[in-house]
């Protein structure tokens, strides 16, 4: 039991780190911490697996308090992750609005920019001098 301790109390610390970069909007850190998340789950994971199931009646964990916080945290974790996708998926729809929707624009004929859009049957300026 004290390796599943262990290996939760491992799991929260990256879960902390984790859910401070994404309120921090620091994306690239807690992108940074992903392989050691998945490998701290995966060990807590094995080391669940591995603890013999006892017969009778199912008595309080006298971990839960650690349970609980593992709870929240991932609850939380989830919040956060899902906010962060949400904040790129916004970031590139107004990278890719903003550059399809800009106007391409030219001299008119009083040296100003004007649209490209313009009256196409307006005669076009040419200077003799």
């Amino acid at each position: 039991m004290n390796t599943i301790i262990s290996r939760l109390a491992a799991l929260l610390a990256i879960l902390k780190s984790e859910n401070s970069a994404l309120e921090k909007a620091n994306i690239s850190a807690a992108l940074a911490l992903l392989p050691q998340k998945e490998a701290a789950a995966a060990a807590l994971t094995e080391a669940i697996a591995n603890v013999p199931q006892r017969d009778g009646a199912h008595t309080a964990s006298p971990y839960q308090a650690l349970l609980d916080e593992f709870e929240a945290l991932s609850e939380r974790n989830g919040e956060l992750l899902h906010r962060a996708i949400s904040a790129q998926r916004h970031v590139i729809e107004l990278l890719t609005s903003s550059a399809s929707q800009s106007e391409a624009q030219g001299y008119g004929q009083k040296g100003l920019y004007t649209p490209s859009h313009t009256n196409s049957n307006a005669p076009f300026f040419v200077s003799n001098a």
